[in-house]
């Protein structure tokens, strides 16, 4: 590309090639030939740059080329490795964002709730209390209180919250509530790097109790434990995201410098449901040999990688490097006596889908004995203008296993409608979904409308809905032309935690007595019960009441848990005997 008034041409500019390029009108016509010539360099260079962007750009064109140019043995390679890279990628970004969160911690949070209908309400009032028409039913007081509860109930719910910070703290609450309202949660703090365990029922006291569980795990398993927590603090020196990355790779690129023989079907049709798409074919057969040359290939490598022995040897430290080899040589001599004992006469074929811009799209998996097929699993998908099928099934012989088949049709590349069935032997299920859309590809949040189809049972529809932050999935519950209500889950999670550890809990010794009437007091247990009652719909004078009964027996008893006496029986049977003893007339 050409830039005006560029240092050195007033006129002009400065190509690629550091000469200038001017106006004709300005040129002599003696420098005519090299005018054209300059401009023909020009020219070719700019068409050969934009046909290596175009070769590097295009995965068709790059498919296309690598196709008609390499041997089949080597576009299977080819092929392999430019998957194997793209998936490996996608796990090691994974796995990088995952210690990424656990550095900075997460936090999750999970709702499940009912909301109760009219129809609902009034169907649980009878056969809870009976109809209406039933005598005296409204003059009972405890029964109209009951009325006026049920009445009164609008949702239920259940709920989780959890955190896990950076330094391996978590945190873990669970709750039910009425009403939006909190009737009863429970908190638990585990700090990993100290071992100790907290917990707490806020709405009986804020303080937590505490417990030390790494003197007794550290005792039984020192190693186990001390390898737990370096783990926990530094996963990444076990295996880095690059480490993964290359793995993955190296082991692929293993079974494809073993394999030796691949035979291509270029644009060969393959039928997927109702539709026919145009893939490359490319069949492997896997033979006993094969087999072995690629596992003996692999331990080989095996024996050499670093990033394995490093986390067996150095860091676990579950074996040495004698033991480590040992082991694999033990592995190689137990894979050769197989190999003399298999029959030369199995064989798998194996056939790879291959896709214009050399996507693999599919495999199939054909069980041969003496070139006679014996069963085949399949797994292949295409599409056709806006139509996607898809295809998963197992056969035995001539009898199939089982299937799976999509049939979606895609709406601008965003949302997609269709079907997913199943048929396990003579059990057919189906899955229908409409406007299905990915709203976000990290948390796998969706929208959309999902329907269950099962034998002998009501159609189960789900309504997804996302923004992109929460999942929220509901389902209407109306059974024999009745409305029940409304069940619905939500979840979502956040990036960033920070947990603190209680600094004041009342600290429990399994191996120590304990009185947890010291943790609690009697106040704080009849509130506690009061409270509840109240939430639940109970009048205040009776909640009260029937509080401060069961709070005295409740109380009493926590001073008992740790207080138990093995001859308690024994002293009382004595106690009792010598007591009848001294009314006997002798």
């Amino acid at each position: 590309m050409f830039k005006k008034n560029d240092p050195g041409n007033e006129n002009g500019s400065l190509n690629e090639f550091g000469e200038s390029v001017t106006g004709v009108d300005t040129v002599p016509k003696k420098k005519k030939g090299k005018k054209i010539a300059i401009i023909s360099g020009v020219t070719a260079a700019a068409l050969v740059g934009g046909g290596i962007a175009a070769f590097n750009l295009s995965p068709f064109v790059k498919n296309q080329v690598k196709l008609r140019t390499m041997k089949p043995e080597k576009y299977y390679a080819w092929v392999n490795e430019e998957n194997t890279a793209e998936f490996a990628k996608k796990i090691s970004d994974t796995y990088a964002e995952m210690l990424k969160e656990a550095d900075q911690g997460s936090t999750a949070n999970v709702k499940l709730s009912y909301e109760i209908s009219d129809e609902a309400r009034d169907m649980l009032i009878e056969s809870v209390i009976g109809s209406d028409n039933d005598t005296d039913t409204d003059s009972d007081e405890s029964v109209q209180m009951l009325k006026d509860i049920i009445n009164g109930l609008n949702n239920i719910a259940v709920g989780a919250d959890a955190a896990v910070s950076g330094d391996s703290k978590v945190q873990f609450s669970v709750y039910g509530a009425l009403n939006d309202e909190n009737l009863l949660s429970f908190d638990t703090i585990l700090d990993t790097e100290e071992l100790n365990m907290f917990c707490r029922f806020p709405e009986l006291s804020e303080k937590y109790l505490g417990v030390s569980l790494g003197d007794e795990l550290s005792s039984e398993s020192p190693e186990i434990m001390n390898a737990f927590e370096d783990i926990a603090a530094n996963p990444e020196d076990y295996l880095s995201p690059a480490e993964l990355e290359n793995e993955i790779i190296k082991y692929v690129g293993i079974w494809n410098d073993t394999v030796s023989k691949v035979r291509l079907e270029k644009s060969e049709e393959v039928d997927i449901s109702d539709i026919t798409v145009k893939y490359t074919v490319a069949a492997v057969n896997i033979t006993p040999e094969l087999v072995y040359e690629f596992c003996n290939d692999a331990l080989d490598e095996l024996k050499d990688d670093k990033v394995i022995k490093n986390i067996i040897i150095d860091k676990l430290e579950l074996i040495d490097e004698d033991e480590y080899e040992e082991a694999l040589d033990e592995a190689a001599d137990s894979l050769s006596e197989e190999y003399e004992d298999a029959d030369e006469g199995e064989c798998i074929k194996l056939k790879t889908y291959i896709d214009p811009k050399g996507k693999i799209q599919g495999i199939s998996l054909v069980g041969l004995y003496d070139d006679e097929e014996e069963g085949e699993f399949r797994c292949v998908f295409g599409k056709d203008g806006d139509e996607i099928r898809g295809e998963i099934y197992m056969t035995d012989d001539e009898e199939t296993l089982f299937s799976v088949d999509l049939n979606a049709a895609e709406d601008k590349g965003k949302k997609y409608t269709g079907s997913i069935d199943f048929s396990v032997e003579e059990v057919n299920l189906s899955v229908e979904f409409e406007d299905y859309q990915v709203v976000s590809e990290d948390k796998g949040y969706v929208s959309g409308k999902v329907t269950f189809i099962v034998p002998e049972i009501d159609p189960i529809t789900l309504d997804l809905v996302s923004d992109g932050k929460s999942q929220s999935i509901s389902y209407d519950l109306n059974f024999d032309d009745k409305d029940y209500g409304k069940l619905t889950l939500n979840f979502s999670s956040e990036k960033g935690a920070d947990i603190d550890v209680p600094d004041d809990a009342f600290m429990i010794s399994p191996d120590e007595d304990f009185d947890l009437t010291e943790y609690v007091s009697q106040d704080e247990v009849e509130k506690f019960v009061s409270d509840l009652l109240k939430k639940i719909g109970l009048d205040e004078e009776l909640a009260d009441e029937f509080a401060a009964e069961a709070a005295e027996g409740l109380y009493y008893s926590l001073s008992d848990i740790n207080s138990y006496d093995d001859d308690y029986y024994y002293d009382d049977y004595y106690d009792d005997y010598y007591d009848d003893y001294d009314d006997w007339d002798l």
